[in-house]
């Protein structure tokens, strides 16, 4: 502590505070890394409050001074703070997260799928709410849909092309990956697209594939844990919300000339317009989904 007591002036307790020029997160490891940097906010927010931007102003610091300033830390009711501790807490779960996939090593082409539509998986923890978020039990289900639609000599080419990008990018220190980074590189995106392209033959008769893909994941889908779980269906909406999100990217590219010819030159003229078709199909099902999901609410003899 900085006290009278211990004869500190303002400034010298302002020596006495790292600065981030000193900080070496060398060795943490990916976790700790983040858990520090939540660390440093509040002991930047700390100092500022304490020593405040005119140092000499008011040299000697009281222990009276330094309880004031902590007792927003203790008490939790500051705003500023606790704005901090939430932003840590998403950045920390996120971390957790990235851990847990880490440590899935023979899972990383999964983890690549499932980043287009991670979004609308409800949180950790937390049960779905139909028609708002999926339940994290349609992964298993869905990688084994791309399993069928991919067959096995394929899948297992871009299951080793996956391994090789994760291996390429873990850390040295703790094996944990940052996916983020993962997600920007070519061959992340090469891998992604090149599944979507190849499986977008099955997905041309929209309908079709829809009524196929509830009855196969509701077959797959792990058991539920509890009765909010049980309550939520992988259902006509569910399956919209998944494949709109699932291609949500590669549809984006289709708007813009350069994306557009450089699928063309990998991918070819005839895979291109079958894109564009499914897209179409996609819409006109939703339209549908969407108007008869519209009815049954509105209906009042339902």
């Amino acid at each position: 502590m900085f006290s009278k007591a211990l004869g500190y002036s303002k400034s010298e307790a302002k020596r006495n505070i790292p600065s981030n020029k000193l900080q070496d997160d060398a060795g943490l490891g990916y976790g700790p890394e983040k858990l520090a940097h939540v660390m440093d906010q509040l002991i930047e927010l700390f100092q500022m409050r304490l020593l405040g931007p005119d140092t000499d102003a008011n040299p000697m610091l009281s222990a009276k001074e330094i309880r004031a300033a902590l007792l927003p830390f203790m008490s939790r009711q500051d705003q500023q703070i606790r704005e901090i501790l939430a932003n840590g807490w998403a950045v920390l779960s996120k971390a957790s997260e990235d851990a847990y996939w880490a440590k899935m090593r023979t899972h990383p082409l999964e983890r690549l799928m499932v980043r287009n539509f991670a979004h609308l998986l409800a949180p950790y923890g937390e049960s779905p709410i139909q028609d708002v978020t999926l339940s994290r039990r349609i992964i298993p289900a869905f990688f084994a849909a791309l399993k069928q639609m991919m067959g096995p000599e394929l899948m297992k080419e871009y299951l080793a092309r996956a391994q090789q990008l994760v291996d390429q990018n873990k850390s040295s220190i703790d094996g944990v990956i940052d996916w983020e980074k993962i997600y920007d590189t070519v061959l992340a995106h090469a891998i992604i697209n090149d599944i979507l392209i190849y499986i977008a033959q099955y997905f041309v008769d929209m309908e079709r594939r829809r009524i196929w893909m509830i009855d196969f994941f509701r077959r797959q889908m792990p058991r539920p844990k509890n009765d909010s779980e049980t309550e939520w269906q992988f259902d006509d909406l569910a399956f919209i919300q998944l494949i709109t999100a699932l291609y949500s990217k590669i549809f984006v590219d289709l708007e813009y000339p350069k994306a557009l010819e450089n699928m063309q030159q990998r991918y070819g003229p005839y895979n291109v317009d079958m894109l564009t078709d499914v897209l179409h199909a996609l819409q006109e099902d939703s339209k549908i989904i969407h108007a008869e999901s519209s009815h049954v609410a509105l209906d009042p003899d339902i």
